[in-house]
């Protein structure tokens, strides 16, 4: 009886033994495999330096900045509670701050760190074709974005608040307002 007790302890710790080696072969030769794999794919569509890790921490931050912009933007267009879109304000006076003290955007920089591009280098490569601007540097084109983005917002309070003062509705059809 005990034989065979010893007979089945034995068989598990040479089963543990082969899944560690197994394991330990998978984290050795297999995520090196994919890191290396991952970083040639990537000098080749960079052309520069960029290793996988540090692709990773640039998409974050990309993904950061978009949700970002797009929040603001949703909020600007869906909203029409004036506590929301002072709020809104507030949000962009201080990434202006941020901006003006910078010299830039402090997420474009990331970004630029990690994967040597940023939303505004993008940015500018889409905006190329569509509008001939005399701006090339990026402090004064992130500024004047900001600044306009603020002027729009600050019309739509302005313009909500005149409608309420003067006793007017505004008609929420198919209900798209954020009341």
């Amino acid at each position: 009886m005990t034989n065979t007790n010893t007979n089945t302890n034995t068989n598990d710790i040479e089963n543990e033994n082969e899944n560690e080696y197994e394991n330990e072969w998978i984290n050795n030769n297999i995520c090196k495999y994919f890191n290396k794999t991952m970083d040639s794919i990537l000098n080749y569509l960079y052309k520069d330096d960029i290793v996988f890790d540090d692709l990773m921490k640039g998409l974050y931050y990309k993904f950061i900045h978009g949700i970002y912009i797009y929040f603001i933007m949703f909020m600007m267009l869906f909203s029409t509670n004036l506590y929301h879109l002072t709020l809104l304000l507030f949000m962009i006076m201080l990434n202006a701050f941020a901006v003006v003290v910078r010299q830039r955007c402090p997420l474009s920089e990331f970004e630029e760190k990690y994967m040597k591009e940023s939303a505004y280098l993008t940015r500018q490569k889409i905006l190329k074709f569509i509008i001939a601007s005399s701006c090339e540097h990026e402090f004064e084109s992130t500024i004047e974005m900001l600044l306009n983005a603020w002027c729009i917002i600050s019309l739509k309070c302005l313009s909500i608040m005149i409608l309420k003062s003067s006793n007017i509705q505004i008609v929420n059809f198919n209900n798209i307002y954020c009341v």
